[in-house]
């Protein structure tokens, strides 16, 4: 379940603007910042996904309905075994007020 990272950035996540700056006549870079904030919203879109995909198999394997649907001789046989030893128990049980 290990995220894929070898393609972080996409195509249009290195390019700069070439456009002069209407105050200075100078280049911005301001591509720089749109990478940063892409390459976060990604990163958060992961862990999302991360996330959800945990609690889904969090909740999968902790089912007990499904447990017993898949084995209900075993859920069967143990709620038995559970009732006799509870109705068998020492003092104070079934058989102790027998005389």
């Amino acid at each position: 379940m290990a995220a894929n990272y070898e393609n972080e950035l996409e195509p249009g996540d290195t390019q700069v603007d070439l456009q002069a700056d209407e105050e200075d006549g100078k280049t911005q870079p301001f591509s720089e910042v749109a990478r940063a904030e892409a390459a976060l919203e990604r990163t958060r879109e992961r862990v999302e996904r991360s996330v959800s995909a945990l609690r889904d198999a969090f909740a999968r394997r902790t089912d007990w309905r499904a447990w017993v649907a898949r084995q209900p001789g075993v859920f069967l046989g143990a709620a038995v075994l559970v009732g006799f030893m509870w109705g068998y128990r020492g003092p104070g049980g079934r058989v102790s007020n027998r005389r």
